[in-house]
């Protein structure tokens, strides 16, 4: 039987430029997101905003090849800051450091921080772990040399969004693990953290990002392994326990696929007795806050996203 796809009703200026990216691109595929790939690396590579923002990169061994991190600071930045790993999403499958320099516009300067953006190796090229550990390596690397890049080792935090997102849940829970380093706080904000379908990633024909990209993101990012039983550092749903994790931030939108697995992480860090700062945008697809970044629920989430890191630094 045929079943309509259900009507979303977006959130005042989101919906021209999340419908123009739906027109343009569909649902994800293998090609498109290698397709997409080469687009943003073309487009953002070496982007920065050269009004407010200092930027740089640093090569660090990782592996068997040489990992690139891009770094933002405030232009007007002195002295020792808190270290922020960002790390940028793409559905696992795509994207560049330099993408995110919405998000370095917004922290760099409000919350004294000094961003590292590794480029991890995506899954279009090697699948989970590989990603996950160009993440560790570059937080290794920020522990080890902290004193020489300013930061202070006990207060390093690790953000993203989207898959970055997910990346960023998986890494604390990594560190955690392993032992070696304490994360400080982490900003996962709409993360791509349950291999499984959920009531919101089901059926889900919201622009940017739907049931049918989520599904063929997994599909590639964990194409080396069991899903019948993933490990918990590939899909952080999954895990037991959240004990040990640090503070949080996070937001997602209504109609965003993810809105059912961040609500909850958001309820587990809770019932941990863990901080968490949290907020839900009505009538806003995946991502809102970069694809329709003048809208009223950008603005909003960017003002809840900074003062809630002020907060979180605050209390380190």
């Amino acid at each position: 039987m045929y079943m309509s796809k259900p009507r979303y009703k977006l959130a005042k200026g989101t919906a021209l430029a999340g419908m123009g990216l739906r027109l343009l691109m569909g649902s994800y595929s293998a090609w498109k997101f290698r397709v997409a790939g080469k687009f943003l690396r073309a487009i953002y590579r070496g982007r920065g905003d050269k009004r407010t923002l200092r930027r740089g990169e640093i090569y660090i061994p990782s592996g068997d090849n040489t990992l690139r991190v891009v770094t933002y600071e405030d232009k007007s930045a002195s002295g020792d800051t808190i270290a922020l790993l960002w790390i940028h999403g793409g559905g696992y499958a795509m994207g560049i450091p330099e993408q995110e320099v919405v998000f370095a516009k917004k922290l760099c300067h409000s919350c004294h921080v000094k961003m590292y953006l590794p480029d991890y190796t995506l899954s279009v090229d090697k699948p989970y772990p590989r990603g996950l550990e160009d993440c560790y390596t570059t937080l290794l690397y920020l522990y080890d040399h902290a004193e020489e890049l300013g930061v202070d080792r006990d207060k390093i935090i690790v953000g993203g969004d989207s898959a970055g997102g997910g990346l960023t849940i998986a890494l604390c829970l990594l560190a955690r693990d392993r032992g070696v380093v304490k994360i400080a706080g982490h900003i996962p904000l709409y993360p791509m953290i349950d291999c499984r379908e959920t009531e919101t990633s089901r059926d889900n024909h919201a622009p940017v990002w739907d049931t049918l990209s989520n599904n063929r993101a997994w599909d590639i990012y964990l194409r080396d392994v069991d899903r019948n039983s993933p490990p918990i550092y590939a899909s952080p749903s999954l895990a037991e326990s959240y004990e040990g994790m640090p503070p949080c931030v996070t937001l997602v939108g209504e109609h965003d696929p993810f809105l059912a697995e961040t609500r909850r992480y958001v309820e587990r860090l809770k019932s941990e007795g863990i901080d968490t700062y949290y907020r839900e945008y009505e009538g806003c697809y995946h991502g809102f806050d970069v694809i329709a970044r003048n809208s009223p629920s950008a603005r909003e989430s960017g003002e809840f996203l900074v003062e809630s890191v002020q907060d979180m630094i605050s209390k380190l």
